[in-house]
């Protein structure tokens, strides 16, 4: 009986004891896959920070812009020689598959390209008064001659025409400066204060140095292959907007109103005098417009909406130039009556009646009415002094807030592609440079997902 006790003992003993040290070689297996998985982890974000720590000095020192250049491929090599240098000499440890996945990060993509512009537009806020990075360019750099950029080759080709004037004309209807367009720290506002920074226009080159466009600020509200293209679309631009607003302060204007009234009265007496007061407020409207132009070229404020103080033009000289106008027609016509309608009212040229609405046609049609003395800051011009109002780079960054967003940023693209190329590498592509990486490995079987971006 009290063999058979021993017996029961010894057999209870070794299951004790087989129990422990399978419990020992369990917990050993775990600590050690957890200890492989926490080395995974933390060892692929170490790998994911050694690609991103390769961007590009000279875009970022430029534009402020972090990017890496690289094809899937190249980083799959890179990821898979980290991997054997921290795990090559560790036998229980097998990274079987290295999938990188760059496409989701390409600064080609509006979105990604976007979120490094606003980032960097924040930072343009915060720090005023820090400058561009000048780094020049190696010694052996192969750039290319601006003669031999490709527009068709750019982020921004075949993209449309951004801007609308009838658009644009019911938009400011509902607005009393620029600024309200665009709210603070929305998107658009640190856009638009990146911009400000990073691209010169005709009025100021903000000491960046050398580079494709003088007018790159144009460039981006206009598209064109050449700075008196995108200098002369600007203008045009400028002249129409302004038309417009004057247009809404002259028919809100008491005073101005009935001055227009008077004049139209005395131009074509009877019923027809309230269709020709629509024509001399255009007149009135575009005279005033080409007068803006040449004071924000100058240096000069000119407030958003208008008033008494801040109109510079007289109707006088719209009243006689309609009058010289109304001589030759008359001339021209042998005298003669223009003939008139069922109601007895004017026959308006088809020339009045689109002027008697600025905004309403086409940039290219309205542009069709200005002429060289437009563009020329040398011609003379009323300054009626403003202390108040919006300068020319304030007018050109709120008007490139209002063009399609995706084709703003396109632009943008363009302008840093082709200031690289003609910089630093001649053969720089947007589109080869990344913001971020997703990495798929997988170690002794389990899967591990990384995605690092920069910021």
């Amino acid at each position: 009986m009290l063999r058979n006790r021993k017996g029961s003992a010894t057999i209870l003993i070794m299951l004790l004891f087989v129990t422990l040290v399978s419990m020992v070689m369990i917990f050993v297996k775990a600590a050690k896959s957890a200890g492989i998985r926490s080395s995974a982890k933390e060892l692929g974000l170490v790998w994911c920070e050694s690609v991103l720590g390769e961007y590009d000095l000279n875009l970022q020192g430029r534009y402020g812009i972090f990017g890496f250049n690289g094809i899937a491929k190249d980083i799959n090599e890179k990821i898979d020689f980290y991997a054997t240098a921290s795990f090559g000499n560790k036998k229980y440890i097998k990274v079987e598959n290295v999938d990188c996945d760059l496409y989701p990060h390409s600064l080609e993509s509006t979105v990604c390209f976007n979120e490094q512009i606003v980032k960097e537009g924040k930072c343009a806020v915060l720090n005023k008064d820090r400058g561009i990075k000048e780094i020049k360019a190696a010694n052996d750099a192969h750039t290319i001659s601006p003669k031999n950029i490709k527009f068709s080759d750019l982020p921004s080709h075949g993209s449309a025409d951004a801007f609308s004037i009838k658009r644009l004309r019911e938009t400011l209807r509902n607005i009393k400066n620029f600024d309200e367009l665009i709210k603070a720290g929305t998107d658009k506002y640190f856009q638009r204060k990146y911009i400000e920074k990073y691209f010169k226009n005709r009025a100021d080159e903000k000491k960046l140095g050398k580079t494709f466009f003088r007018c790159e600020q144009e460039y981006i509200l206009n598209g064109k292959n050449t700075d008196e293209e995108n200098e002369s679309s600007t203008k045009k631009k400028i002249i129409l907007l302004r038309s417009v607003m004057n247009m809404i302060y002259l028919q809100s204007d008491k005073v101005k109103s009935a001055e227009t009234l008077a004049a139209a009265e005395l131009l074509t007496p009877g019923p027809w005098a309230a269709a020709t007061q629509k024509a001399i407020q255009a007149a009135w409207s575009l005279a005033e417009a080409r007068n803006d132009y040449h004071l924000l070229i100058n240096g000069e404020k000119v407030p958003f909406y208008k008033d008494s103080s801040s109109w510079a033009t007289d109707i006088e000289s719209i009243i006689k130039s309609a009058k010289e106008k109304k001589g030759k027609d008359k001339k021209r016509n042998g005298g003669g009556r223009k003939p008139v309608d069922e109601k007895g009212k004017k026959r308006i040229d088809k020339s009045h009646g689109e002027s008697a609405d600025p905004g309403r046609n086409s940039d290219e049609k309205d542009g069709k009415s200005l002429t060289a003395k437009d563009f020329d800051s040398k011609v003379p011009y009323i300054n009626p002094d403003n202390k108040r109002g919006e300068k020319y780079e304030e007018y050109i960054s709120g008007m490139i807030m209002l063009i399609d967003n995706d084709v703003k940023l396109l632009r943008m693209m363009d302008l840093i592609e082709i200031n690289m190329k003609i910089l630093y590498y001649g053969g720089f592509k947007i589109k080869d440079y990344n913001r971020g990486l997703t990495v798929r490995l997988k170690i002794n079987g389990e899967n591990y997902v990384f995605k690092k971006t920069y910021g």
